[in-house]
Protein backbone atom coordinates (compact mmCIF):
# COMPACT_ATOMS: atom_id res chain seq x y z
CA UNK A 1 0.00 0.00 0.00
CA UNK A 2 1.24 3.73 -0.91
CA UNK A 3 1.72 5.94 2.44
CA UNK A 4 -0.13 8.82 0.70
CA UNK A 5 -3.66 5.93 0.72
CA UNK A 6 -2.95 4.97 4.16
CA UNK A 7 -3.14 8.58 5.14
CA UNK A 8 -5.97 9.11 3.60
CA UNK A 9 -7.27 6.06 5.05
CA UNK A 10 -6.38 6.64 8.43
CA UNK A 11 -7.75 9.81 8.72
CA UNK A 12 -10.79 8.95 7.78
CA UNK A 13 -11.53 6.83 10.90
CA UNK A 14 -9.59 10.07 13.15
CA UNK A 15 -11.66 11.17 16.29
CA UNK A 16 -10.90 15.11 15.62
CA UNK A 17 -11.77 17.55 18.05
CA UNK A 18 -11.62 21.73 18.03
CA UNK A 19 -9.82 22.24 21.26
CA UNK A 20 -7.64 19.61 23.63
CA UNK A 21 -8.55 19.68 27.47
CA UNK A 22 -7.84 17.86 30.58
CA UNK A 23 -9.18 17.59 33.95
CA UNK A 24 -5.42 18.35 36.24
CA UNK A 25 -2.94 19.92 33.99
CA UNK A 26 -0.64 19.80 36.26
CA UNK A 27 -1.33 15.64 36.69
CA UNK A 28 -1.26 15.72 33.01
CA UNK A 29 2.11 17.47 32.81
CA UNK A 30 3.87 15.36 35.49
CA UNK A 31 2.56 12.38 33.46
CA UNK A 32 4.52 13.64 30.42
CA UNK A 33 7.85 13.63 32.24
CA UNK A 34 7.37 10.29 34.15
CA UNK A 35 6.91 9.00 30.41
CA UNK A 36 9.90 10.91 29.21
CA UNK A 37 11.88 9.87 31.94
CA UNK A 38 11.47 6.25 31.64
CA UNK A 39 11.63 6.23 28.19
CA UNK A 40 15.33 8.10 28.80
CA UNK A 41 16.12 5.40 31.26
CA UNK A 42 14.85 2.26 28.56
CA UNK A 43 17.18 4.24 25.97
CA UNK A 44 20.01 4.09 28.49
CA UNK A 45 19.43 0.25 28.30
CA UNK A 46 19.28 -0.09 24.41
CA UNK A 47 22.51 1.71 23.75
CA UNK A 48 24.29 -0.42 26.24
CA UNK A 49 22.52 -3.92 24.62
CA UNK A 50 22.79 -2.74 20.73
CA UNK A 51 25.67 -0.39 21.04
CA UNK A 52 27.96 -2.02 23.89
CA UNK A 53 28.01 2.03 25.31
CA UNK A 54 28.45 1.26 29.14
CA UNK A 55 25.21 2.89 31.33
CA UNK A 56 26.30 6.34 32.29
CA UNK A 57 25.57 5.96 35.92
CA UNK A 58 25.36 10.10 36.78
CA UNK A 59 22.77 10.02 33.59
CA UNK A 60 21.10 7.22 35.35
CA UNK A 61 20.69 8.78 38.55
CA UNK A 62 19.59 12.28 36.96
CA UNK A 63 16.73 10.69 35.67
CA UNK A 64 15.68 8.05 37.91
CA UNK A 65 15.55 11.50 40.23
CA UNK A 66 13.58 13.23 37.49
CA UNK A 67 11.11 9.99 37.51
CA UNK A 68 10.39 10.05 40.84
CA UNK A 69 9.77 13.81 40.90
CA UNK A 70 6.99 13.32 38.03
CA UNK A 71 5.44 10.38 40.24
CA UNK A 72 5.48 12.58 43.24
CA UNK A 73 3.39 15.21 41.11
CA UNK A 74 1.22 12.76 39.45
CA UNK A 75 0.41 11.62 43.13
CA UNK A 76 -0.08 15.32 44.41
CA UNK A 77 -2.09 15.94 41.53
CA UNK A 78 -6.34 16.64 41.63
CA UNK A 79 -8.20 13.78 42.07
CA UNK A 80 -10.00 13.19 38.69
CA UNK A 81 -13.77 11.89 39.14
CA UNK A 82 -15.30 10.04 36.24
CA UNK A 83 -18.08 12.85 36.17
CA UNK A 84 -15.77 16.25 36.08
CA UNK A 85 -15.50 17.97 32.91
CA UNK A 86 -12.22 18.76 31.17
CA UNK A 87 -10.97 22.41 31.70
CA UNK A 88 -7.33 22.51 31.27
CA UNK A 89 -6.76 23.89 27.73
CA UNK A 90 -3.77 22.18 26.15
CA UNK A 91 -2.30 24.52 23.52
CA UNK A 92 -1.08 22.33 20.90
CA UNK A 93 -3.11 21.41 17.43
CA UNK A 94 -4.83 18.71 18.85
CA UNK A 95 -4.40 16.61 15.89
CA UNK A 96 -0.92 16.76 16.53
CA UNK A 97 -1.58 15.93 20.19
CA UNK A 98 -3.11 13.02 19.36
CA UNK A 99 -1.35 11.79 17.77
CA UNK A 100 1.90 12.12 19.59
CA UNK A 101 0.15 10.74 22.87
CA UNK A 102 -1.13 7.35 20.60
CA UNK A 103 2.70 6.88 20.00
CA UNK A 104 3.03 6.84 23.20
CA UNK A 105 0.90 5.08 24.21
CA UNK A 106 0.78 2.16 21.73
CA UNK A 107 4.45 2.34 22.46
CA UNK A 108 3.73 1.69 25.93
CA UNK A 109 1.48 -1.68 25.04
CA UNK A 110 4.23 -3.07 23.20
CA UNK A 111 6.67 -2.14 26.25
CA UNK A 112 4.19 -4.26 28.10
CA UNK A 113 3.77 -7.14 26.17
CA UNK A 114 8.07 -7.34 25.73
CA UNK A 115 7.97 -7.11 29.40
CA UNK A 116 5.39 -10.39 29.92
CA UNK A 117 7.76 -12.10 27.99
CA UNK A 118 10.98 -11.07 30.27
CA UNK A 119 9.42 -11.79 33.33
CA UNK A 120 8.19 -15.02 31.85
CA UNK A 121 4.56 -14.89 32.03
CA UNK A 122 3.96 -15.24 28.06
CA UNK A 123 5.70 -15.60 24.90
CA UNK A 124 5.66 -12.62 22.75
CA UNK A 125 2.10 -12.72 21.13
CA UNK A 126 3.33 -11.28 17.40
CA UNK A 127 -0.32 -10.85 15.90
CA UNK A 128 -0.47 -8.40 18.98
CA UNK A 129 2.60 -6.83 18.01
CA UNK A 130 1.56 -6.32 14.58
CA UNK A 131 -1.72 -4.68 15.86
CA UNK A 132 0.57 -2.30 17.63
CA UNK A 133 2.76 -1.45 14.98
CA UNK A 134 -0.42 -0.93 12.25
CA UNK A 135 -1.81 1.14 15.37
CA UNK A 136 1.45 2.81 15.48
CA UNK A 137 1.54 3.59 11.77
CA UNK A 138 -2.45 4.71 12.16
CA UNK A 139 -0.84 7.46 14.87
CA UNK A 140 1.57 8.06 12.84
CA UNK A 141 -0.57 8.90 9.40
CA UNK A 142 -2.59 11.31 11.43
CA UNK A 143 0.56 13.31 13.20
CA UNK A 144 1.89 13.59 8.98
CA UNK A 145 -1.45 14.90 7.65
CA UNK A 146 -1.66 17.38 10.87
CA UNK A 147 1.97 18.59 9.95
CA UNK A 148 0.51 18.91 5.80
CA UNK A 149 4.23 16.73 5.59
CA UNK A 150 5.05 14.80 3.37
CA UNK A 151 5.28 11.04 4.60
CA UNK A 152 8.25 10.10 1.49
CA UNK A 153 10.01 13.12 1.48
CA UNK A 154 10.31 12.19 5.59
CA UNK A 155 11.48 8.77 4.73
CA UNK A 156 13.66 10.21 2.49
CA UNK A 157 15.17 12.07 5.13
CA UNK A 158 15.70 10.02 7.58
CA UNK A 159 17.44 7.41 5.29
CA UNK A 160 19.83 10.63 4.53
CA UNK A 161 20.43 11.36 8.14
CA UNK A 162 21.17 7.32 8.91
CA UNK A 163 23.45 7.37 6.11
CA UNK A 164 25.25 10.43 7.12
CA UNK A 165 25.46 8.42 10.48
CA UNK A 166 26.63 5.10 9.12
CA UNK A 167 28.15 6.12 5.70
CA UNK A 168 28.81 2.35 5.07
CA UNK A 169 27.09 0.44 8.22
CA UNK A 170 26.18 0.30 11.47
CA UNK A 171 28.89 1.12 14.25
CA UNK A 172 28.48 1.03 17.46
CA UNK A 173 31.02 3.77 17.53
CA UNK A 174 29.00 5.99 15.05
CA UNK A 175 25.94 5.25 17.07
CA UNK A 176 27.08 6.22 19.86
CA UNK A 177 29.12 9.49 18.72
CA UNK A 178 27.07 11.16 16.40
CA UNK A 179 27.65 14.56 14.50
CA UNK A 180 24.14 16.16 15.76
CA UNK A 181 24.76 19.20 14.19
CA UNK A 182 25.34 17.52 10.53
CA UNK A 183 22.35 15.51 11.02
CA UNK A 184 20.14 18.12 12.09
CA UNK A 185 21.27 20.10 8.67
CA UNK A 186 20.02 17.02 6.77
CA UNK A 187 16.63 16.90 8.77
CA UNK A 188 16.41 20.96 7.89
CA UNK A 189 17.37 20.19 4.08
CA UNK A 190 20.31 22.46 4.47
CA UNK A 191 22.95 19.75 3.38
Amino acid sequence: MELETYVQGAIRTESKIQTAQVHDLFAFIAALKAFIASSQLLDLYKKNIFYKKPINEEKWVITKQLLEQAVSEIVRGAYLPLSTTPHDVIGTDPRLLHSLIGIATESGELIEALLKQVLGEATLDIVNVQEEFGDLGWYQAIGVDAMMADWNQILETNLAKLKARYPEKFTSENAINRDLDKERDILEGKA
